[in-house]
């Protein structure tokens, strides 16, 4: 018997493998295209012959699968989940993770849900952060093989849609940022500065923006929304600027508007002289106005 199985051999699957076995754990892969396993193969891995084999042949089993969707009718096809420990590491949304508990459950198993903040390369070192979240009593029986996967392995809590929430919410800050900094760097380029000479600037608003998150945590924490450093209108006069000065160059400044679109939100809420975290405060109640 084998210690775990990775359900999956795509980059993602074949990274965990590789730092498992790296790791001296027992192996075993299973993909829905057999020959992409035959690396793994000859890493160490056993290769299981069919997914019923793959969910019994080790005491958890890791879907990196390619959607929701696939690991449903993957795990459909099988007789039952009675006694299978799966953790899903798959990116969906979290009703989705609802609904695979459901399912998982009612076949008789039990589900593990993880999101994977990380790329593959960072799998099994300092930056590897995986996040997971369902019952409790799952983590403590396997938390010490998926703490193998990073430094940045944690549980979050026992709602199973929590790992898919905070995945959500950092890619919902991540990839806009990245955005950001393209729609700087096409300004700038327009405007005849290069990026060479933006990006250490770029860099130390990272620096500022560390600083920033931690007061804005204590400010949502305590539920006090006065301006510390600057107000939302004085950010809204300064981005109307920014989006002016790049449309006058020809860049849409698309994800500047949405940032000026928030902060007339808040100043059409009364909350102008507050702080820039009143985008947060009136668009908690907005949300809890739809219910």
């Amino acid at each position: 018997m084998t210690d775990v199985t990775i359900l999956g051999a795509g980059f993602m699957g074949a990274a965990i493998a590789r730092v498992l076995i790296g790791r001296g754990r027992a192996v075993a892969v299973w993909n829905r295209t057999p020959a992409r396993t035959e690396p793994l193969r000859e890493a160490g891995a056993a290769v299981a012959r069919d997914l019923a084999e793959a969910l019994t042949i080790s005491p958890v089993a890791v879907s990196v699968l390619s959607d929701y969707p696939a690991l449903v009718a993957q795990l459909e096809s099988v007789e039952s989940l009675e006694g299978v420990d799966l953790v899903n590491l798959t990116t969906g949304h979290p009703h989705e993770a609802d609904e695979l508990e459901e399912l998982v459950t009612a076949r008789g198993g039990r589900l593990l849900e993880g999101a994977i903040i990380c790329y593959p390369s960072h799998i099994g070192t300092e930056r590897g952060v995986v996040k997971f979240s369902g019952p409790a009593e799952l983590w403590r029986r396997h938390g010490e093989l998926l703490h193998l996967l990073g430094a940045g392995a944690e549980h979050l809590g026992e709602p199973v849609r929590l790992a898919n929430v905070l995945d959500a919410a950092q890619l919902g800050f991540y990839v806009p940022a990245i955005g950001a900094a393209m729609e700087a760097a096409a300004y700038g380029a327009r405007e005849g500065l290069g990026f060479a000479a933006l990006r250490p600037v770029l860099l130390h608003g990272l620096d500022v923006l560390t600083e920033f998150l931690a007061k804005r945590e204590e400010m949502i924490a305590k539920g006090d929304f006065a301006a510390e450093d600057s107000s939302a209108d004085v950010y809204l006069a300064a981005m109307r600027g920014v989006a002016e000065a790049m449309t006058r160059a020809g860049v849409d400044a698309r994800l500047a508007r949405a940032v000026i679109g928030h902060l007339e939100q808040v100043r059409a809420a009364g909350h102008g002289d507050g702080d820039f975290a009143g985008i947060y405060q009136v668009l908690r109640a907005q949300a809890e106005e739809r219910g």
